[in-house]
């Protein structure tokens, strides 16, 4: 009998909630940075997602440096340096509707300042939310983010520049002018 009254409890209490949903005017980002050191090459890899309604943007830098050592002098000599922005196809670039979690499988054209030539770049990318949501103040506008486990591999061709690597400190965000006015967004 006691679990009778709670259970109709607990659903006099449902019945009065909208359901969660996510903002309309939703702004969703994911960000990750990939460090790999090999063999005296050192791969710095940022990733960076944003979508808008209904289009996406992928952000990607490279910074390939090398350890030379000539006559006694060493340096650091870069091998790939570059950023690209591309835009792309809402199925390439997925985020949660609560971004719990966000993904970005394409390949981004990609110009090297260092050969002077584009070259295409496989981006598989994939964030898993591992926090709460913290907010505050985003870029001037209102908005929440999470701390994400993030799963990436990075390649030109069959050259992996982040092979599979996972890091702890990705980040998923939404920006909006306006913060909800309830926690119903969020798992």
């Amino acid at each position: 009998m006691k679990y009778l009254v709670v259970g109709l409890i607990l659903l006099a209490g449902l019945a009065g909630h909208s359901p969660a949903k996510s903002p309309d005017s939703l702004r969703a980002s994911a960000s990750a940075r990939f460090l790999v050191s090999a063999a005296g090459v050192e791969t710095k890899v940022s990733v960076f997602v944003n979508e808008a309604s209904s289009s996406s943007r992928v952000g990607l830098s490279i910074h390939q440096t090398t350890h030379s050592c000539i006559g006694g002098v060493c340096q650091e000599v870069p091998v790939i340096s570059g950023y690209s922005y591309q835009d792309v196809l809402p199925i390439d670039a997925l985020f949660d509707r609560f971004l719990g979690h966000a993904s970005v499988h394409t390949t981004v054209t990609f110009h090297d300042d260092v050969a002077n030539t584009d070259v295409p770049i496989r981006v598989d990318v994939v964030w898993t939310a591992s926090g709460p949501p913290i907010c505050d103040s985003l870029y001037a506008e209102d908005g929440c983010q999470r701390v994400a486990i993030v799963i990436g591999e990075v390649a030109i061709g069959p050259l992996r520049l982040v092979p599979g690597q996972t890091v702890p400190d990705g980040r998923i965000a939404w920006r909006l002018w306006h913060l909800p006015t309830s926690s119903s967004y969020w798992p």
